[in-house]
């Protein structure tokens, strides 16, 4: 498969492939899902980010324990 998101190339992230999709097999909502499409200016906002790097942290939730003791 693609990666969801190539830092730096928008065009080659299926991310953007996904939600700008016309066809109803690709289409990032699902139709099923019953949830409105991004917006031109949502889309160009995840564009732009890929653009400038994508840089992404993961939640702190998912993130390892890190010992807080001085």
């Amino acid at each position: 498969g693609r990666a969801a998101i190539v830092p730096g190339d928008p065009d080659a992230s299926e991310l953007l492939v996904r939600v700008e999709a016309h066809d109803d097999d690709l289409a990032m909502p699902p139709a099923a899902s019953k949830r409105p499409k991004l917006t031109v200016q949502e889309i160009a906002v995840l564009r732009q980010w890929i653009s400038q790097g994508a840089e992404y942290q993961g939640h702190w939730a998912f993130l390892p324990v890190a010992d807080s003791s001085p």
